[in-house]
């Protein structure tokens, strides 16, 4: 399997063809191999520059292992209970340690707490959970939301989990786990398509979290599963885009449904909308 393939293009209009490009590139691994392919899911990200990494990994340099942060949000609940009376799905904590005991990365059940874990990632609370989207609309629309300063590009990550017969994984290997998407969540899990992917390392008897970026840009993969797709577009086409997804019904307000959203997008629209009227109409 070729490594992860960064894609640099110069206007939008490109990287609407590169997204139909992708598609042919699926239909093709379905072809050639008469099998499965797994759905594109897609995250953006306002720099070229970043890493694929968690909250998680950005607030903490710290090595958890699953237990330990269970531990950690376990120990928050009564808190967040406190402040908005919500009623939050959370397994005991002996619970969790004998389920922890016999999860293998691949097992396609629920991965236990996870209701809680997105609760707790769609409120800021740092996550070993990577968020993306079944659209490659909307995660461009998160990559052109904000610009990183000083920024050239954003980037969005179109990723198979596998292509083949079926994912495997070895030993103490770094392993991506998609998982399940159909859960009882906050609103803006559906608004946004997000599904969510970890990372794990198994060493010393122990399940860790680990970093994506080790996994996808490493050299060596397993032929079939793990495909990386980045694609860089200017900054410079943001109003471009933006214009082009908020026709499509795509803004702030359509993806949070909050008040300051609503604000953003009508401060979006007014703001620009002189510059919006001078930029060429994209087919939709």
């Amino acid at each position: 399997m070729p490594d992860t393939q960064e894609i640099s293009v110069e206007t939008w209009e490109q990287f609407l063809d590169q997204l139909k490009e992708l598609d042919h590139k699926r239909q093709a691994l379905k072809d050639r191999k008469g099998l499965y392919a797994s759905p594109f899911i897609f995250r953006g990200q306002a720099s070229s520059e970043w890493k694929l990494t968690t909250t998680l990994d950005r607030y903490f340099q710290k090595r958890f292992s699953l237990e330990d942060y269970f531990g950690l949000i376990l120990k928050v609940e009564p808190e967040i209970y406190s402040f908005t009376q919500r009623t939050l799905d959370v397994p005991e904590y002996e619970r969790f340690l004998q389920w922890l005991k016999d999860w293998k990365p691949l097992r396609l059940a629920n991965f236990l707490g996870m209701e809680y874990m997105i609760y707790l990632r769609h409120h800021g609370f740092p996550s070993p959970l990577l968020d993306w989207t079944r659209s490659a609309s909307l995660a461009a629309w998160f990559a052109f939301a904000t610009i990183s300063s000083g920024n050239a590009a954003v980037s969005v990550y179109a990723y198979i989990e596998y292509a083949g017969n079926a994912k495997s994984h070895y030993g103490s290997d770094p392993c991506i786990t998609n998982l399940p998407s159909n859960v009882h969540a906050h609103k803006r899990h559906f608004l946004q398509q997000s599904e969510y992917t970890i990372c794990t390392k198994h060493e010393d008897d122990t399940y860790y979290y680990a970093c994506h970026q080790d996994l996808l840009f490493q050299s060596r993969k397993e032929a079939g599963q793990d495909l990386l797709w980045k694609i860089n577009i200017p900054v410079n086409e943001r109003l471009k885009a933006l214009k082009y997804l908020n026709t499509v019904n795509i803004n702030s307000f359509s993806l949070f449904g909050s008040e300051e959203s609503l604000l953003a997008t009508l401060a979006l629209r007014e703001l620009h909308e002189k510059y919006w009227d001078r930029l060429p109409d994209i087919p939709i």
